[in-house]
C-alpha cells in the first residue's frame, strides 16, 4: 500500500510541473524533482516445514506393532527407535522435529501374490514416513525374471536412493544391479541372492546363513525320521542361489548318515505346481518318508498334496520353510511337523534404516551382522505357533 501511494504522489507532482510549464513562458522550466524510490524490506526466506512426525505405534497395534511382528519386533524397534546395536538414535520421522528431507526407495517384489512378500512390502510402506522416504512397490504376480529386471531398470531411471529386491538369479541380475550401484544407489537383496554377491551386486543381504540353514535342516530331518530319511526336496528353481546353497550344506551336514535327499523338484513358487510334484514323486518312489520344502510357497498346499497321494497326517514327515497362516494350519493339523521361520521377510524396516544411514554417511554395522545375511532361524511347531502370524490356527479334524 505505501508503495502504491508513493507512486501516486510521484505522478501528481509530475502533472503539476507539466501544468506550470504550460502556463508560463517567462520562467525557465525547472528540472523535474527527483523522487526517491520507496524502500522495500528484503523478503525473509521461510524455512521448509518439516514433515510432521507420525505416531510410532509399536505397542498398541498396527502393522509395525509388537502384536503384529511378534518374534521379529526387536528388529523394527531397533530400526525406528535406535538401540545398542546398529542405529543408536531414533529415526528422524519418530522425533518431534520430523523429517527435514524425504528420500526415495523402490522395492521390486519378486512375487506380489505371495503372502510373505506382501507382508515384507507392507512393512516397507508403513515405515516410509517414519524413516523419511517415499516408498514405491512394484513386481510381477508370479516369478518372471525378465519383467523383474525391467522393473529394476525403471527404478534406476527414477534415480531413487535405495532399491530393494530379491536376486533370483545372480547372472540374470548382474548387469542391472551393477548399473544401479554405479549410479550411486544403495542396493539391498532380501534372501534370494546369498552372501556370494554381497559387496558386488548389492550392498546388504538380509536373510540367513546358507550353511546355518542347511545344517539346521539336516538336524531337524534327522530328528523327525529317527535318522532314517529319504527326503524329497522342493525348491523354487534350479537357478536360486540361496536354495541351492541350502541343499548343498544340508547334504554336507548329513553326509555319512542315513538321511539323504533322494529327489529334488522345482515348483517356481507355484503352490499348485508344487502339490502336483509332491503327489507324483510320492507315487513314483514309495520309499520317500520326508519332505523338505526349501521354498516357502508350497507348505500351505501340503495337506492337499498328501491327501491326493493317499496319506494321512504323520505318514510323511514335513519340514517347511517360512511361516504364513496356511502353514500354521497345516502344522496345527499335523500335516507339517515344523517350519524353519526366518526374519528376512520382516527385515524391511531395519534394511531401510541401515540403507538410508549408508546414503547419509552414518551407517554403523550391527554386531549380529543381520545386514550380511545372519538372520536367526526359529523352529516353529504346534507347541509355539506365534499368534501374530498364525492367528486362531488350532488343531482340528481334516
Amino acid at each position: 500500500m505505501n508503495r502504491s501511494l508513493s507512486k501516486l504522489g510521484s505522478a501528481l507532482m509530475a502533472l503539476a510541473l507539466v501544468s506550470a510549464a504550460c502556463s508560463s513562458t517567462a520562467t525557465p522550466t525547472p528540472a523535474p524533482a527527483t523522487v526517491a524510490p520507496a524502500t522495500v524490506a528484503p523478503a525473509t526466506a521461510v524455512p521448509a516445514t518439516p514433515t510432521a512426525a507420525p505416531t510410532v505405534d509399536l505397542t498398541a497395534g498396527g502393522i509395525l506393532s509388537q502384536k503384529n511382528l511378534g518374534l521379529t519386533y526387536s528388529l523394527t524397534q531397533r530400526a525406528l527407535l535406535g538401540g545398542p546395536d546398529g542405529p543408536t538414535t531414533p529415526a528422524a520421522g519418530t522425533t518431534p522435529g520430523g523429517c527435514t528431507k524425504m528420500y526415495s526407495a523402490w522395492y521390486i517384489n519378486p512375487i506380489t501374490t505371495s503372502a510373505p512378500w506382501v507382508r515384507s512390502t507392507d512393512l516397507f510402506k508403513a515405515a516410509g514416513p517414519l524413516l523419511c522416504y517415499t516408498p514405491t512397490v512394484v513386481g510381477p504376480a508370479s516369478i518372471d525374471i525378465p519383467t523383474q529386471v525391467s522393473m529394476i531398470e525403471t527404478a534406476i531411471a527414477a534415480k531413487p536412493d535405495v532399491i530393494i529386491t530379491c536376486t533370483l538369479d545372480a547372472s540374470a541380475f548382474k548387469s542391472v544391479l551393477t548399473a544401479a550401484r554405479a549410479a550411486g544407489i544403495v542396493v539391498v537383496d532380501i534372501v534370494c541372492g546369498g552372501t556370494d554377491s554381497l559387496g558386488t551386486l548389492y550392498d546388504f543381504e538380509y536373510g540367513y546363513g546358507d550353511q546355518d540353514r542347511g545344517t539346521k535342516a539336516c538336524a531337524e530331518l534327522t530328528k523327525m525320521t529317527n535318522g532314517n530319511g529319504n527326503v524329497l526336496a522342493v525348491e523354487t528353481s534350479p537357478t536360486m542361489p540361496t536354495q541351492n546353497s541350502d541343499l548343498k550344506y544340508m547334504e554336507q551336514a548329513c553326509q555319512g548318515t542315513n538321511v539323504k535327499v533322494t529327489k529334488v523338484e522345482y515348483d517356481n513358487s507355484d503352490a499348485g505346481q508344487g502339490a502336483q510334484e509332491v503327489d507324483a514323486a510320492l507315487s513314483a518312489d514309495p520309499s520317500i518318508n520326508a519332505i523338505w520344502t526349501v521354498e516357502g510357497g508350497l507348505p500351505g498346499a501340503i495337506p492337499g498334496a498328501l491327501q491326493s497321494a493317499g496319506k494321512k497326517p504323520g505318514d510323511i514327515h514335513v519340514l517347511a520353510s517360512d511361516l504364513v497362516p496356511g502353514t500354521c494350519q497345516a502344522i496345527a493339523n499335523g500335516w507339517i511337523d515344523e517350519t524353519m521361520y526366518y526374519t528376512f521377510f520382516d527385515s524391511s524396516v531395519i534394511a531401510m534404516r541401515l540403507a538410508l544411514d549408508k546414503v547419509q554417511g552414518v551407517y554403523t554395522p550391527t554386531k549380529d551382522g543381520i545386514e550380511k545375511g545372519n538372520g536367526p532361524i526359529i523352529i516353529v511347531n504346534k507347541d509355539n505357533l506365534p499368534p501374530e502370524i498364525c492367528g486362531a490356527a488350532t488343531a482340528s479334524p481334516s
